[in-house]
């Protein structure tokens, strides 16, 4: 890529919404494509080397401006964070029935299967 200059680049612009923007408007409408105006008349004033163009187009709504950065407590740049493994004991469909079973026919569970029975499972 060359070196554009300020003045190549606007007379670019010129020449691209003359030629083919303009005329196609309506199809452009018709496809949903719209044109950021505030863009364009900002890059106009900034390639055009007037930047008086801005302090006259006032925008309602802007869109393109740069955004102060707050000064104030913001989030650092480096968190620590500690991963905690717990092991709970699960229960399955059919160690709830073999241990129901095992009751059924006078066996004695342990405690831990008895606690089982309650656990969801999944």
């Amino acid at each position: 890529m060359q070196h554009t200059t300020p003045e190549a680049k606007l007379q670019g612009l010129r020449t691209i919404f003359g030629e083919f923007v303009a005329p196609f408007i309506p199809m452009m409408q018709a496809q949903g494509v719209t044109l950021d105006m505030e863009m364009l008349f900002r890059k106009l004033g900034k390639l055009s080397n007037i930047t008086e163009l801005n302090d006259i187009i006032v925008y309602s709504n802007p869109q393109h401006e740069p955004q102060p950065q707050e000064t104030g407590a913001s989030k650092p740049a480096n968190t620590k964070r500690t991963y905690e493994r717990v092991n709970r004991p699960g229960a399955t469909n059919a160690g709830k029935a073999q241990i129901m079973q095992q009751a059924l026919f006078g066996g004695k569970p342990q405690n831990s299967e008895i606690s089982s029975l309650l656990r969801p499972t999944g």
